[in-house]
């Protein structure tokens, strides 16, 4: 009798952890859906700050846009979605899309990224959307 208390017991010890562990884990990427839908508009204003303007009530529209960017990514940031490193790296089939390839060289070896198409962002350890890149070979 003893022994099928101690494993009920233990039975709902283990059921409390998976359940508090299951929570933390929502709780952490709670943020991927709206991050997702985030992205389109995160890659539009920086298009639009790109975009060379003349005259200054251009240039007061663009200083707007580029405080509203900021905003956007320091948002973004606290919940803890940040841009994937991609310039220069080593092609990583997890966090990169290669679209394209080129000829190594000397300054570009083999299996580097050479050139960033669209930036990729994470949420923590969740790639939300990877970077499209082109690749040496």
């Amino acid at each position: 009798m003893e022994d099928k208390y101690l494993r009920a017991s233990a039975e709902i010890t283990n059921m409390n952890n998976r359940f508090r562990n299951e929570q933390e884990t929502l709780q952490k990427y709670r943020s991927q859906d709206l991050g997702k839908k985030l992205l389109p508009a995160l890659d539009n204003l920086e298009r639009a700050v790109a975009t060379e303007v003349e005259g200054e009530q251009n240039e007061n529209l663009k200083k707007g846009v580029e405080m509203t960017l900021e905003s956007l990514r320091s948002a973004m940031q606290e919940e803890g979605i940040e841009e994937i490193s991609a310039q220069g790296e080593i092609f990583d089939p997890t966090m990169h899309q290669a679209v394209q390839s080129v000829p190594a060289t000397e300054d570009q070896p083999a299996e580097t990224v050479v050139q960033v198409l669209q930036k990729g962002y994470k949420l923590y350890d969740r790639v939300l959307r990877a970077s499209m890149v082109v690749v040496a070979q």
